[in-house]
């Protein structure tokens, strides 16, 4: 998906998939609606800049079993990693 300034990304779902978007510049406002509660989240994100995807992971309060489930990685190993960059969980 290539985004343009005023560009938007079609709403859509991701069923056990995984979504990239890359920002040069600018801002990007991300959402989410809650299938639940029916309810809009959104986030505006100035210059997002670059995550990198071992802080993403690992640097937060993410459940140890969710982080197991969407890599390879075995709980023990996670939990190594997690205290190595200051997340828990």
């Amino acid at each position: 998906m290539v985004m343009v300034p005023g560009g938007v990304a079609p709403l859509h779902s991701h069923p056990g998939g995984t979504e990239l978007i890359f920002v040069i510049e600018g801002s990007v406002v991300s959402g989410f609606i809650s299938a639940t509660l029916n309810r809009v989240y959104t986030k505006t994100l100035d210059n997002p800049g670059l995550q990198i995807l071992d802080f993403a992971l690992f640097a937060n309060d993410l459940p140890t079993e969710v982080v197991n489930k969407v890599t390879n990685l075995d709980e023990l190993q996670i939990v190594k990693l997690k205290a190595l960059f200051g997340g828990r969980g």
